[in-house]
């Protein structure tokens, strides 16, 4: 059991909640992304120690915008090759009008340790 909860521990970084909230293919269908107190504190301590104040105000802005499927995130063309692309793909796809938020997407995304989910 000690062994499970070390695991399990490791597994709730603050990199690890970014990457589950940012994985196109685990978003809600035609709903905003719903966030616990423990998904909204791991998103804000991972963009807070990587991003200056004024670059966490924009991908905030920005997150608002995938969260809610707005833009190119409600296009029809981009919802169906959620299950067909990579997510790295996806981003570079359909990000382009969420330039922050899409270059932290892609890098969070093709991380080593991320792929363990995939």
């Amino acid at each position: 059991m000690e062994c499970f909860d070390c695991r399990w521990s490791w597994f709730k970084k603050p990199i690890h909640i970014v990457a589950h909230i940012l994985h196109p293919l685990w978003k809600p269908k035609d709903q905003p992304i719903v966030m616990n107190e423990e998904m909204t504190d791991g998103w804000l301590a991972y963009i807070q120690k990587v991003y200056s104040i004024d670059e966490c105000e924009i991908l905030q802005d920005q997150f608002d915008m995938y969260r809610n499927g707005v833009g190119r995130f409600s296009n029809e063309l981009s919802k169906s090759h959620i299950a067909k692309c990579k997510p790295v793909s996806w981003w570079e796809r359909y990000g382009d009008n969420v330039p922050l938020l899409q270059s932290l997407a892609c890098r969070v995304l093709s991380q080593v340790l991320y792929f363990i989910f995939y």
